[in-house]
């Protein structure tokens, strides 16, 4: 889904945004990147489709669930000037402008922070960061599991046999 939604931004923006750990040289300034920070899912329990296999006599179950996905974006500017207008629309472009879109791909968003300015000295020259993270969903369907059907139990207790038969769908 990440993927998706940084296509989508490059498609639709004025801002480049590429990886943050790639081996290519980065584009001139100004320019974004993004890293994936954390990504939560809740426990997946309980199926959410179940179909019987007849010919294979067993159940194939698979589970629809939400995931959460943290990404950092960072833009890269030329001067201290630029860093708060550039960083600030392109917060404005993903949670105003694309949120549309960003539904008709299947995501949402839950939250955000606030910005911060970042400022290092690389080679005896100023880098002028600013950066947020905004906390992406999505829905995510499971890889399916298969439950084997028991049709006789065998109990053996105290030197006692007792078989145990399934009713009347043969199922225990």
């Amino acid at each position: 889904m990440i993927k998706s939604i940084i296509e989508l931004f490059n498609k639709t923006g004025k801002l480049q945004i590429i990886p943050t750990h790639t081996e290519h040289s980065p584009p001139p300034k100004p320019y974004a990147t993004y890293t994936v920070i954390s990504s939560k899912t809740p426990d997946m329990f309980g199926a959410t489709e179940t179909i019987y296999d007849e010919i294979e006599d067993r159940y194939i179950e698979k589970t629809e669930y939400r995931c959460e996905t943290r990404i950092q974006f960072d833009v890269y500017v030329k001067s201290q000037d630029e860093v708060l207008e550039r960083t600030g629309k392109l917060k404005e472009f993903i949670l105003f402008i694309e949120r549309n879109n960003l539904k008709r791909i299947g995501a949402g968003i839950v939250k955000h922070t606030d910005i911060k300015m970042l400022r290092e000295e690389i080679n005896s020259k100023y880098e002028y960061r600013g950066c947020f993270d905004i906390v992406f969903e999505n829905m995510n369907l499971s890889d399916e599991r298969r439950i084997e059907i028991a049709r006789e139990i065998e109990l053996i207790a105290n030197e006692n046999i007792v078989n145990i038969k399934g009713g009347k769908n043969g199922n225990l």
